[in-house]
C-alpha cells in the first residue's frame, strides 16, 4: 500500500513538471511599432521604428519604396509570442505593416494596402536590433496577407485594430526569432536605483570635498 502511495506521488509529480515545462505561449500586443509619413516617392526608404511592451523594448528597420505619392499614413504595430515560463529565453516578434486610419491619435486602426496597386513595396524583409547590437533577421516573411486571412494565419492575436479594414486589402506581416533577453527592458526599479545610486554618490563626494576643504 505505501508502495503504491509512492508511485502515484512520483506520477503526479511527474505531471506537474511536465505541465510546467510545456506551459502554452503567451502573446503580448498588439502595440505600436511605427506611425508616420514615410517620405518621398521612387527611392529606397529606410523605415526605422522601436517598439515596446510588457518586459521588451527593440529597435528595427525595413526598407520600402512608394510607388505613388499616395500614401501620407503608415501604421506598424507588433506582437511578442514567449513561452510563459521563460520570457527572457527565444521571443517570436512579429510586425504587421498597413495604412493608419487614426494618423492624429492613439488608437490603433489600421487598414491593409490596395492588393491591386500597393501604396508601398516591401524590400528585404526586417532587422532587429537587440540591445547588444545584434542584428536578428526575419525569418518568415509572409508578405501581404488578405486582411480577412490574418486570422488563419495568427489565431491567437488581437486583431481588433484592423476591424475597419477592407477585407481584401493586403497587410505586410513579418516575423523574427529573438533572445529575449537581448531585448529586454529596463526595469523600472533598476533605472530608479541606478538614479538614486548615482544621485548618492554624487552627494557623498560633495559632502567629502565640504569636509576637506580648509578652514
Amino acid at each position: 500500500m505505501k508502495t503504491r502511495y509512492l508511485q502515484l506521488l512520483c506520477v503526479g509529480w511527474l505531471l506537474s513538471t511536465s505541465a510546467i515545462a510545456m506551459a502554452a505561449p503567451i502573446t503580448y500586443g498588439p502595440a505600436e511599432d511605427y506611425k508616420g509619413t514615410p517620405g518621398p516617392s521612387n527611392i529606397e526608404i529606410p523605415i526605422h521604428t522601436q517598439g515596446r511592451i510588457f518586459r521588451w523594448r527593440f529597435k528595427d528597420t525595413i526598407t520600402i519604396i512608394i510607388p505613388t505619392p499616395s500614401l501620407s499614413d503608415l501604421l506598424g504595430m507588433f506582437f511578442v509570442t514567449a513561452d510563459g515560463d521563460d520570457p527572457d529565453g527565444p521571443v517570436v516578434v512579429t510586425t504587421m505593416y498597413g495604412r493608419d486610419l487614426n494618423p492624429g491619435g492613439t488608437e490603433l486602426r489600421m487598414d491593409g494596402f490596395d492588393p491591386l496597386n500597393p501604396e508601398v513595396l516591401f524590400l528585404d524583409g526586417e532587422t532587429i536590433i537587440g540591445n547588444s547590437g545584434t542584428e536578428y533577421h526575419s525569418s518568415s516573411n509572409y508578405g501581404g496577407i488578405p486582411v480577412a486571412s490574418l486570422s488563419g494565419y495568427f489565431p491567437e492575436f488581437d486583431l481588433s485594430p484592423l476591424a475597419g479594414a477592407d477585407p481584401a486589402s493586403l497587410v505586410y506581416t513579418y516575423s523574427t526569432v529573438v533572445p529575449g533577453a537581448d531585448i529586454l527592458a529596463p526595469e523600472p526599479s533598476a533605472v530608479f536605483l541606478a538614479i538614486a545610486g548615482a544621485a548618492g554618490l554624487t552627494l557623498k563626494k560633495r559632502r567629502t570635498r565640504r569636509r576637506s576643504a580648509p578652514s
